[in-house]
């Protein structure tokens, strides 16, 4: 197996603080949706360097 290779953009070793950021406790799922497929992801385009808002009864269309 080959080791991954270090370049600027990657960090050799990632911490845990660079995760760390304020979260409203109102933003925080508490339950699950009925319709879990209805959940939101973000989906990242790196041709045009966008995030987009989508739900995953999208990712069909995604991938």
């Amino acid at each position: 197996m080959r080791r991954p290779v270090d370049t600027p953009e990657q960090p050799s070793i990632l911490q845990l603080s660079h995760y760390d950021y304020d979260l409203p406790s109102d933003r925080i799922a508490i339950r699950p949706l009925e319709q879990r497929d209805a959940s939101k992801l973000l989906v990242y385009d790196k041709t045009s360097d966008t995030i987009n808002h989508q739900v995953f009864t999208d990712l069909s269309t995604i991938l």
